[in-house]
């Protein structure tokens, strides 16, 4: 899918879930390039009037330059995009089908509230809040 989107690089993600507002401080920590810009499920359904994505609650959303990638391929890409090591992972994920790929992400997400039961919520930096949309 592809849709018109003024962010290059933007990742959707569960706002309600705190392993994954881990999972986006992990990449904004990352991202020296300041590619990257995020926004909840929720916040940008609610900025866009026309193009909706459709998504389950279970599920990471990278829109990269205007192509929409959900779950494993998701994840692929934003390794990537990461470059330096991550890069290498992305390769990696690439000669492991994304069936197996998506059944393994499928059970993290699935389990994902009681993986963050362990896990404690990080209020973002201010330079973060800047790149959350929202």
């Amino acid at each position: 899918m592809v849709v018109s989107c003024k962010y290059e690089k933007l990742i959707l993600f569960d706002g309600d879930c705190v392993f994954c507002n881990r999972s986006m401080q992990f990449i904004y920590k990352r991202d020296s390039r300041k590619l990257f810009f995020f926004s909840s499920l929720k916040s940008y359904h609610s900025m866009v009037n026309s193009e909706k994505i459709e998504f389950d609650g279970n599920t990471i959303v990278y829109i990269r330059d205007g192509e929409v990638f959900t779950k494993s391929l998701a994840v692929n890409w934003i390794a990537f995009d990461l470059g330096d090591r991550y890069r290498l992972i992305s390769f990696f994920f690439q000669i492991i089908p994304v069936k197996i790929l998506d059944y393994c992400y499928d059970f993290v997400a699935n389990n994902r509230y009681l993986i963050s039961k362990r896990v404690r919520c990080v209020v973002p930096s201010a330079d973060m809040r800047g790149r959350i949309l929202g």
